[in-house]
């Protein structure tokens, strides 16, 4: 049975602030010590919530045209596989959020869960300040709260072929050769065969492979069969 857990996460918003509403919450479990990287899907829990971008703006939630034109000119598929979804009130989404986290954790007899987001700057504050104007319990611990990117970023830099300091300086240059890099020789599962980028679901599975990546790179088990 699996002891730990690891939850990764995603937000699709209508800002770039963190009192941003937000549009789309998607959401998936995988396991770390998964051998074989194509596998890290099967069989895991996934969620996507829809939100009624009414009710976050009668929350008080901020809506920023110029991110509402941005995701205007998304195509057809992006914009119709989260326009398609359900939606229900932004509170009701953060109640079956927790409730699912809560869920996954004693279904999959967890001791512990690690929360993953993209990035310590963006995805976290924006649903931490959701929770707190309901007044709604954050469900999970600070400290067992990651962030992806860094781990991706300083695995390239410790693992490069490149001197560390030509290795931070593509980073800044090439930030998408820098994750090509890092996922490389690593099987992609089938779920990541269609682009499916600013989906929130998809995003979240993204995120989570390139972080199992990283963290086998670490491990240096760049020797799949």
């Amino acid at each position: 049975d699996m002891k730990h857990l690891d939850v990764t996460f995603d937000l699709e918003t209508a800002s770039l602030s963190p009192t941003a509403a937000i549009i789309q919450i998607g959401a998936v479990a995988w396991n770390r010590f998964e051998e074989k990287s194509e596998r890290l899907f099967e069989d895991a829990y996934e969620v996507s919530f829809g939100v009624d971008l009414r009710s976050a703006m009668m929350s008080g939630f901020d809506i920023d045209p110029e991110t509402c034109k941005w995701w205007s000119n998304r195509d057809a598929a992006l914009k119709n596989s989260i326009l398609s979804e359900h939606v229900e009130h932004i509170k009701d989404v953060l109640l079956s959020f927790k409730a699912w986290l809560e869920e996954v954790r004693s279904t999959s007899s967890a001791e512990s869960i690690c929360l993953w987001a993209q990035g310590s700057d963006f995805d976290v504050p924006v649903l931490r300040n959701a929770f707190e104007t309901f007044d709604i319990d954050f469900p999970v611990n600070y400290h067992a709260i990651r962030d992806a990117r860094s781990i991706v970023l300083e695995t390239f830099v410790r693992e490069s072929i490149y001197s560390k300091e030509e290795a931070l300086s593509l980073i800044l240059k090439d930030y998408n050769k820098v994750y090509d890099t890092v996922c490389n020789g690593f099987r992609r599962p089938e779920c990541l065969s269609v682009n499916l980028a600013h989906n929130a679901l998809y995003d979240a599975k993204l995120t989570a492979w390139s972080t199992w990546c990283a963290l086998h790179g670490v491990d240096n088990v760049k020797h799949e069969g």
